[in-house]
């Protein structure tokens, strides 16, 4: 294990939190070609801790720094975890 890790450990989190940047992602990594465009952004957590991830549910003109966000599960069992805008 990485000296760096050591410390990390696994918390509870409301899964609701505030967007601090957003960007439309145009090159990919493997296996998300397909997905090409697609939304990635920055959100800090109600807990403190900040998240990158996948975002949906809206076009980046309307995700703006400070906007309220909410973890959603995407359709793949295991799959990764999204933030889209709160309602």
């Amino acid at each position: 294990m990485s000296p760096v890790y050591r410390f990390v450990e696994w918390r509870e989190a409301s899964g609701r939190g505030t967007l601090v940047a957003a960007t439309l992602t145009h090159f990919h990594a493997p296996g998300f070609k397909d997905k090409l465009p697609y939304l990635q952004g920055l959100v800090r957590l109600e807990e403190g801790p900040r998240i990158f991830a996948n975002l949906t549910g809206a076009t980046l003109p309307q995700l703006v720094p400070g906007k309220a966000m909410r973890l959603v599960f995407g359709a793949e069992p295991g799959g990764p975890f999204l933030f889209e805008p709160a309602a």
